[in-house]
């Protein structure tokens, strides 16, 4: 099951990414992503984007494009796993002699950390790679690394765990600029674990692509900030407060609209994520629901309680509601999205 994706395009400021990521020491790089939108850097040695589910996980299948870290004289951590212990374990990089290699625990900021396996993989600093990290807790736990779909790495009775933690619950990608010459790209994440009917193993190279409100597509419940067509205030590539729709508390209050169509015919859609950025205005609790509609048929997403300040309400969808089956090119161009109170 797909449980994270972010191409980090509807973001304005790393402020506005720190909310959805709270272990986030990047910037914030618009319109210089992988296929346009953003991409982030991070900012330390210990930098990178940390994403958390609160109820701990033990096996994930993870992915991310990459950029510029052939030249780099250290070892540098690319992808981490976090317990409530601490970092469990650690894929790092060395960009000057090519070896990747797996720790149990922080190789620089944990007391005892093991290497349980490296490998020497070449890549180059000129555009981007792909890498896809397959990682099992335990004192035999898994690690399998993919560098542009080609396994480098297969260790299949590892030990992934520093604590002895049976649960992990925070996933980092990415690591340090050595020096400012080094420039260390990533962006077009995603996280799955190893349940469901979809998205249930390695996706491989994958491009995440954002598509914004084209109309209004009814009911449109709400009062736009400035008069005429509701889909105007919600289209911009980076989100703005200064053009808002108010939408009254009241459950099944609704903003759907018809999308931008895809750029390019793509061979698989393994999901679609719909995003909207949220407030409240009063002290009562308030809920929404990011929702979608293909030929008529709704699918709503998992209820978020509203804060007084902007977040994200995010919702992923695996499947089309209209066929039960996954997405296609045709429905994903026809689709509707938005937002209902609930």
């Amino acid at each position: 099951m797909l449980l994270h994706m972010d191409g980090f395009d509807s973001y304005a400021t790393s402020n506005d990414l720190f909310q959805e990521y709270p272990l986030m020491n990047c910037a914030l790089n618009l319109g210089s992503g992988r296929c346009g939108g953003a991409s982030l850097t991070p900012q330390s040695y210990a930098g990178g984007l940390g994403w958390v589910y609160p109820t701990g996980l033990t096996e994930i299948w993870a992915g991310m494009g990459f950029a510029g870290i052939a030249g780099q004289l250290t070892d540098m951590p690319i992808f981490s796993i976090g317990s409530t212990l601490g970092i469990e374990a650690e894929v790092t990089l060395n960009g000057s002699s090519a070896v990747w290699s797996l720790y149990n625990g922080n190789q620089v900021y944990t007391g005892s950390p093991q290497m349980q396996g490296n490998v020497t993989y070449p890549v180059s600093s000129n555009g981007w790679h792909w890498v896809d990290i397959h990682y099992k807790i335990g004192g035999s736990g898994i690690l399998e690394i993919w560098v542009d779909g080609t396994r480098i790495l297969n260790l299949p009775s590892a030990n992934t765990t520093q604590y002895g933690s049976t649960v992990f619950t925070t996933v980092i990608f990415g690591g340090d600029l050595e020096s400012s010459s080094v420039i260390n790209n990533i962006d077009d994440v995603y996280i799955l674990d190893t349940t469901g009917e979809y998205n249930n193993s390695r996706l491989g190279t994958v491009r995440i692509e954002s598509l914004v409100p084209a109309s209004d597509a009814g009911p449109n419940d709400g009062y736009p900030s400035t008069s005429g067509s509701h889909y105007l205030m919600v289209n911009e590539p980076q989100w703005s407060s200064s053009n808002i729709i108010r939408l009254g508390n009241t459950v099944g209050n609704e903003e759907l609209f018809g999308m931008t169509s895809l750029v390019n015919t793509p061979d698989t859609i393994y999901a679609i994520k719909v995003t909207g950025v949220l407030e409240k205005t009063n002290p009562q609790a308030v809920s929404a629901n990011a929702i979608i509609s293909s030929s008529g048929v709704v699918n709503n997403g998992n209820s978020t309680t509203l804060l007084t300040s902007y977040a994200h309400v995010n919702n992923i969808f695996e499947s089309d509601p209209n066929t039960s089956n996954t997405w296609t090119y045709t429905s994903i161009n026809s689709l509707n999205c938005g937002i209902v109170i609930s």
